[in-house]
């Protein structure tokens, strides 16, 4: 039995066209005329069977769709070399021999003898007709891959930067020379286009520096170096000196405002740095070594103010240095002489304030402690002057020290020793005795003059 035919009427030439059921519902090419041809799903039960198997009349083509459906007669069979091939619409009948005959249903519709049977077509659908979608991806991917290689090449490329990119490659920039370009400048004179150029390009100007800071101007007018820091107690170590510096500061372009005691202001030399102690403190019943303050100077403004140092007794010369202000140039001279043989000898009476903390223990300190208005007393030979206090009843050998001190041993009538120091300060006009190091274990002597108005 035939399979079922589809009747289809191509909209562009007007010929009907028999599809296979297999295509219902797809899209196919008209053979005449290459016309793209919808074919439709059939209405059962609009067309009978006959009038699907039935031929059409003389303008109607018999069709064979897209290999899926069979021929009339099974499908074709290959045809030997050589051998003539039959026509198609004729194959059905061939294939079933000469005793097979044809259904009466078909039979009344077949063309006549006379005329030549129309040969099958194939209504090829368009889907098969287009590539797998795996393959145009992969087509799209190998065509972006290219262009984008292309488009960098010509970036790479030199020369064919645009006005925005960066010109580290260019001529000037590298050394290298381009394309000659003539200097209008140069009228009728020409240069040869192998040959480098020996311009370059003037590096730009630096920027302005800012205009200097005008700091605080520092002006020291007296400077000296003391063994007391305030009136007479608190009087320096023995290796130490006390410098007192009267400054006349002014402000600069900016307020001025620092402490007097710290290290806003400061003396040093050789990597080493003082700070202040503040301003000299006064005597009174609670004598106080220095007192702390601040400096306060408007832009302009002008003040004087008074630092003490305690710094090594052989500093001669430093650099203040208040901050904010510019550095400056110290120079001070000591009042410790350095005295020569027999510079000790004399007879020197002691000097207020005591500065003496009430009650030492030490039976030689006690005994000194428990006379008031004392002498001391430096006689014997110059090379072994001998150190006596006579209302305390103590003596003993002095030998010098160096620096105008000089190592005294002390002892009382029952035998007590007191390792004591003495030294000349104020151009040895004036003698401190040491009984110890610690503050309030001084007493001061100045040395009593004969009636001929020289120094006993």
């Amino acid at each position: 039995m035939v399979g079922r035919r589809i009747r289809v009427k191509c909209g562009k030439c007007g010929k009907t066209l028999l599809v296979g059921m297999r295509l219902a519902g797809r899209n196919g090419r008209c053979p005449s005329c290459g016309h793209t041809v919808a074919v439709p799903h059939p209405a059962d039960e609009e067309e009978s069977e006959l009038g699907q198997f039935a031929a059409v009349s003389e303008e109607t083509e018999e069709l064979v769709v897209n290999g899926e459906g069979e021929p009339p007669g099974g499908p074709p069979q290959p045809v030997p070399d050589g051998e003539p091939t039959s026509a198609p619409g004729t194959a059905g009948a061939q294939a079933d021999g000469p005793s097979a005959a044809p259904s009466p249903a078909l039979a009344a519709f077949a063309p006549s003898a006379d005329e030549q049977a129309p040969s099958e077509v194939l209504l090829v659908p368009w889907t098969t007709r287009r590539l797998p979608r795996r393959a145009l991806l992969a087509g799209a991917v190998t065509v972006l891959i290219l262009l984008t290689a292309l488009l960098i090449a010509l970036w790479l490329r030199p020369g064919t930067r645009g006005p925005g990119s960066s010109d580290a490659a260019s001529p000037r920039r590298t050394g290298q020379t381009g394309a000659h370009r003539p200097d209008p400048n140069l009228a009728g004179t020409t240069e040869p286009a192998d040959r480098p150029s020996t311009r370059e390009v003037e590096p730009a100007p630096p920027p302005p520096s800012p205009p200097k800071e005008v700091l605080a101007n520092c002006r020291v007018f007296d400077a000296t170096a003391e063994m007391f820091a305030a009136d007479g107690y608190y009087p320096a170590r023995l290796s130490r000196v006390y410098w007192k510096l009267n400054v006349r500061i002014t402000a600069g372009a900016r307020p001025l405002e620092v402490s007097t005691a710290g290290p806003d202001v400061t003396v040093g030399t050789g990597g080493k740095t003082f700070e202040s102690l503040g301003s000299p403190g006064g005597g009174g019943v609670l004598p106080r070594r220095s007192t702390g303050g601040r400096v306060h100077l408007d832009s302009g403004q002008t003040g004087a103010y008074r630092f003490l140092f305690d710094v090594p007794r052989s500093l001669r010369a430093a650099t203040l240095q208040v901050r904010g202000a510019e550095a400056i140039q110290v120079n001070v001279l000591d009042e410790a002489v350095q005295p020569g043989k027999g510079a000790l000898r004399g007879t020197y009476e002691e000097q207020p304030p005591r500065n003496l903390r009430p009650l030492l223990r030490h039976p030689v300190m006690a005994a000194i402690q428990s006379v008031a208005n004392q002498r001391l007393v430096v006689e014997g030979k110059p090379e072994a002057p001998v150190v006596t206090i006579v209302a305390a009843g103590v003596s003993g050998p002095a030998k010098p020290a160096g620096q105008g001190v000089y190592q005294v041993a002390l002892k009382s009538p029952r035998g007590q020793a007191l390792d004591a120091r003495l030294r000349l300060f104020d151009g040895g006009r004036r003698l401190l005795l040491y009984l110890s190091d610690q503050p309030f274990h001084q007493i001061t002597y100045q040395k009593l003059q004969s009636r001929t108005g020289v120094a006993e």
